[in-house]
Protein backbone atom coordinates (compact mmCIF):
# COMPACT_ATOMS: atom_id res chain seq x y z
CA UNK A 1 0.00 0.00 0.00
CA UNK A 2 2.94 2.35 0.98
CA UNK A 3 4.55 1.90 -2.30
CA UNK A 4 1.49 2.09 -4.33
CA UNK A 5 1.33 5.44 -2.75
CA UNK A 6 4.56 6.59 -3.10
CA UNK A 7 4.66 5.96 -6.66
CA UNK A 8 1.24 7.73 -7.19
CA UNK A 9 3.01 11.13 -5.70
CA UNK A 10 6.18 10.45 -7.58
CA UNK A 11 3.76 10.79 -10.49
CA UNK A 12 1.79 13.47 -9.50
CA UNK A 13 4.64 15.23 -8.29
CA UNK A 14 6.37 14.95 -11.94
CA UNK A 15 3.72 15.68 -13.46
CA UNK A 16 3.64 19.26 -11.71
CA UNK A 17 7.21 19.68 -12.67
CA UNK A 18 5.99 19.29 -16.32
CA UNK A 19 3.17 21.22 -15.85
CA UNK A 20 5.36 24.14 -14.32
CA UNK A 21 7.25 23.80 -17.36
CA UNK A 22 4.72 24.24 -19.67
CA UNK A 23 3.34 27.00 -18.39
CA UNK A 24 7.01 29.27 -18.36
CA UNK A 25 6.86 27.94 -22.15
CA UNK A 26 3.45 29.36 -22.46
CA UNK A 27 4.36 32.14 -20.73
CA UNK A 28 7.44 33.02 -22.69
CA UNK A 29 6.04 32.46 -26.04
CA UNK A 30 3.46 35.48 -25.62
CA UNK A 31 6.48 37.61 -24.19
CA UNK A 32 8.43 37.12 -27.37
CA UNK A 33 5.20 38.13 -29.18
CA UNK A 34 4.51 40.71 -27.48
CA UNK A 35 8.25 42.00 -27.78
CA UNK A 36 8.04 41.17 -31.59
CA UNK A 37 5.15 42.99 -31.90
CA UNK A 38 6.26 45.82 -30.25
CA UNK A 39 9.17 46.37 -31.82
CA UNK A 40 7.38 46.22 -35.37
CA UNK A 41 5.30 49.23 -34.06
CA UNK A 42 8.27 51.13 -33.67
CA UNK A 43 8.08 51.48 -37.64
CA UNK A 44 4.05 50.90 -38.28
CA UNK A 45 2.78 52.94 -35.22
CA UNK A 46 -0.11 50.63 -36.03
CA UNK A 47 -2.36 51.15 -32.95
CA UNK A 48 -4.46 47.97 -33.43
CA UNK A 49 -0.86 46.10 -32.84
CA UNK A 50 -0.42 48.30 -29.69
CA UNK A 51 -3.71 47.45 -28.16
CA UNK A 52 -2.64 43.73 -28.99
CA UNK A 53 0.15 44.24 -26.66
CA UNK A 54 -1.82 45.38 -24.04
CA UNK A 55 -3.94 42.18 -24.67
CA UNK A 56 -1.41 40.06 -24.44
CA UNK A 57 0.20 41.67 -21.48
CA UNK A 58 -3.22 40.37 -19.52
CA UNK A 59 -2.79 37.29 -20.60
CA UNK A 60 0.87 37.29 -19.43
CA UNK A 61 -0.10 38.79 -15.92
CA UNK A 62 -2.38 35.22 -16.26
CA UNK A 63 0.85 33.22 -16.79
CA UNK A 64 2.62 34.52 -13.85
CA UNK A 65 0.40 34.14 -11.21
CA UNK A 66 -0.22 30.30 -12.65
CA UNK A 67 3.42 30.01 -12.53
CA UNK A 68 3.89 31.22 -8.95
CA UNK A 69 0.84 29.31 -7.60
CA UNK A 70 1.94 26.24 -8.88
CA UNK A 71 5.77 26.72 -7.36
CA UNK A 72 3.77 27.42 -4.13
CA UNK A 73 1.97 24.18 -4.36
CA UNK A 74 5.23 22.27 -5.02
CA UNK A 75 6.87 23.82 -2.45
CA UNK A 76 4.31 23.24 -0.18
CA UNK A 77 3.03 19.56 -0.81
CA UNK A 78 6.17 17.81 -1.82
CA UNK A 79 9.46 17.89 -0.68
CA UNK A 80 11.64 18.14 -4.18
CA UNK A 81 15.63 17.49 -3.68
CA UNK A 82 17.90 20.38 -4.74
CA UNK A 83 17.26 20.12 -8.31
CA UNK A 84 13.89 20.41 -8.66
CA UNK A 85 13.82 23.20 -5.50
CA UNK A 86 16.37 25.29 -8.09
CA UNK A 87 14.06 24.64 -11.00
CA UNK A 88 10.73 26.04 -8.46
CA UNK A 89 12.94 29.15 -7.71
CA UNK A 90 14.12 29.74 -11.16
CA UNK A 91 10.97 29.54 -12.24
CA UNK A 92 9.28 32.05 -9.97
CA UNK A 93 11.99 34.24 -10.36
CA UNK A 94 12.42 34.37 -14.80
CA UNK A 95 8.31 34.34 -14.70
CA UNK A 96 8.39 37.65 -12.79
CA UNK A 97 11.50 38.79 -15.24
CA UNK A 98 9.08 37.62 -18.05
CA UNK A 99 6.18 39.69 -16.57
CA UNK A 100 8.18 42.60 -16.45
CA UNK A 101 9.28 42.68 -20.16
CA UNK A 102 5.67 42.25 -21.05
CA UNK A 103 4.87 45.35 -19.21
CA UNK A 104 7.65 47.20 -20.94
CA UNK A 105 6.84 45.50 -24.31
CA UNK A 106 2.90 47.06 -23.87
CA UNK A 107 4.53 50.77 -22.53
CA UNK A 108 6.81 51.18 -25.68
CA UNK A 109 3.96 49.84 -28.15
CA UNK A 110 1.60 52.38 -26.95
CA UNK A 111 3.96 55.47 -27.00
CA UNK A 112 5.62 54.28 -30.22
CA UNK A 113 2.12 54.33 -32.07
CA UNK A 114 2.18 58.30 -30.57
CA UNK A 115 5.46 59.24 -32.38
CA UNK A 116 4.60 61.10 -35.88
CA UNK A 117 5.24 59.59 -39.12
CA UNK A 118 7.26 62.79 -39.65
CA UNK A 119 9.61 61.99 -37.22
CA UNK A 120 13.57 61.91 -38.09
CA UNK A 121 13.90 58.42 -40.06
CA UNK A 122 17.33 57.87 -38.75
CA UNK A 123 16.60 57.57 -35.33
CA UNK A 124 13.46 56.08 -36.02
CA UNK A 125 16.15 53.36 -37.75
CA UNK A 126 18.10 52.91 -35.21
CA UNK A 127 14.81 52.67 -32.18
CA UNK A 128 14.03 49.77 -34.47
CA UNK A 129 17.29 47.94 -34.59
CA UNK A 130 18.11 47.86 -30.89
CA UNK A 131 14.13 46.24 -30.48
CA UNK A 132 15.41 43.59 -33.31
CA UNK A 133 18.81 42.97 -30.74
CA UNK A 134 16.64 43.30 -27.84
CA UNK A 135 14.44 40.67 -28.87
CA UNK A 136 17.11 38.30 -30.22
CA UNK A 137 18.93 38.32 -27.07
CA UNK A 138 15.62 37.33 -24.95
CA UNK A 139 14.87 34.27 -28.14
CA UNK A 140 18.78 33.28 -27.07
CA UNK A 141 18.39 33.44 -23.34
CA UNK A 142 15.31 32.09 -23.22
CA UNK A 143 16.49 28.80 -25.57
CA UNK A 144 19.23 28.68 -22.50
CA UNK A 145 16.68 28.46 -20.21
CA UNK A 146 14.74 25.36 -21.59
CA UNK A 147 17.51 23.37 -23.44
CA UNK A 148 19.36 23.97 -19.88
CA UNK A 149 22.86 25.40 -21.94
CA UNK A 150 24.87 27.40 -19.77
CA UNK A 151 27.33 28.68 -22.21
CA UNK A 152 24.29 30.15 -24.00
CA UNK A 153 23.16 31.64 -21.03
CA UNK A 154 26.90 33.50 -20.81
CA UNK A 155 26.71 34.49 -24.51
CA UNK A 156 23.50 36.00 -24.56
CA UNK A 157 24.40 37.70 -21.27
CA UNK A 158 27.55 38.98 -22.98
CA UNK A 159 25.29 40.60 -25.50
CA UNK A 160 23.89 43.52 -23.00
CA UNK A 161 27.07 45.15 -22.98
CA UNK A 162 26.27 45.96 -27.21
CA UNK A 163 22.97 46.83 -26.20
CA UNK A 164 23.93 48.71 -23.88
CA UNK A 165 26.19 50.65 -25.89
CA UNK A 166 23.46 50.96 -28.65
CA UNK A 167 21.22 52.45 -26.21
CA UNK A 168 23.68 55.17 -24.75
CA UNK A 169 24.38 55.91 -28.70
CA UNK A 170 21.07 56.55 -29.22
CA UNK A 171 20.25 58.25 -26.26
CA UNK A 172 23.09 60.55 -26.88
CA UNK A 173 21.82 61.28 -30.33
CA UNK A 174 18.47 61.97 -29.09
CA UNK A 175 19.63 64.85 -26.34
CA UNK A 176 21.97 66.48 -29.02
CA UNK A 177 19.02 67.09 -31.45
CA UNK A 178 16.70 67.89 -28.65
CA UNK A 179 19.62 70.73 -27.74
CA UNK A 180 20.22 71.63 -31.23
CA UNK A 181 16.31 72.02 -31.21
CA UNK A 182 15.71 70.00 -33.78
CA UNK A 183 11.28 70.39 -34.57
CA UNK A 184 10.47 66.74 -35.36
CA UNK A 185 12.87 65.13 -32.30
CA UNK A 186 11.75 68.27 -29.45
CA UNK A 187 7.96 67.46 -30.81
CA UNK A 188 8.23 64.83 -29.26
CA UNK A 189 9.34 65.13 -25.82
CA UNK A 190 10.71 62.34 -23.97
CA UNK A 191 8.45 59.49 -25.93
CA UNK A 192 11.62 58.44 -27.97
CA UNK A 193 13.86 58.34 -24.76
CA UNK A 194 11.51 56.28 -22.99
CA UNK A 195 11.15 53.86 -26.05
CA UNK A 196 14.91 53.35 -25.94
CA UNK A 197 14.90 53.35 -22.09
CA UNK A 198 11.97 50.49 -22.32
CA UNK A 199 14.30 48.79 -24.63
CA UNK A 200 17.01 48.65 -22.81
CA UNK A 201 15.21 47.80 -19.57
CA UNK A 202 13.90 44.66 -21.53
CA UNK A 203 17.41 43.34 -21.86
CA UNK A 204 18.47 44.16 -18.33
CA UNK A 205 15.47 41.35 -17.62
CA UNK A 206 17.31 39.08 -19.95
CA UNK A 207 20.74 39.27 -18.13
CA UNK A 208 19.12 38.64 -14.78
CA UNK A 209 17.10 35.31 -16.46
CA UNK A 210 20.56 33.99 -17.67
CA UNK A 211 22.25 34.29 -13.72
CA UNK A 212 18.88 32.36 -13.14
CA UNK A 213 19.81 29.90 -15.83
CA UNK A 214 23.45 29.42 -14.38
CA UNK A 215 21.91 28.92 -11.17
CA UNK A 216 19.23 25.95 -12.43
CA UNK A 217 22.36 24.57 -13.74
CA UNK A 218 25.18 24.83 -11.36
CA UNK A 219 23.08 25.03 -7.99
CA UNK A 220 25.57 28.72 -7.84
CA UNK A 221 24.87 32.34 -8.57
CA UNK A 222 28.29 33.35 -10.83
CA UNK A 223 28.96 36.97 -11.04
CA UNK A 224 29.01 37.51 -14.69
CA UNK A 225 30.16 40.59 -14.52
CA UNK A 226 33.79 39.37 -12.93
CA UNK A 227 33.91 36.01 -14.71
CA UNK A 228 36.73 35.65 -17.16
CA UNK A 229 33.91 34.40 -19.61
CA UNK A 230 34.50 36.32 -22.83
Amino acid sequence: MDRMENTHTDKNFEQKLKQLQDDLIKMSEIVEKQIEIAVNVIKTKDSQDAQLTQNLDEQVDVAERDVRDLSFEIMTLHRPVASDLRLVFTALKVSKELERMGDHSRNLAKRATSISSTFDDELIEQMYSLGRNVQSMVNQVLDSFFKKDELKAKTSWNQDAEIDKEYKSLLKNLIERMHNKETSVVDEGTRPILIAKSLERIGDHATNIAEEVIFNITGHYIDLKKSDFE
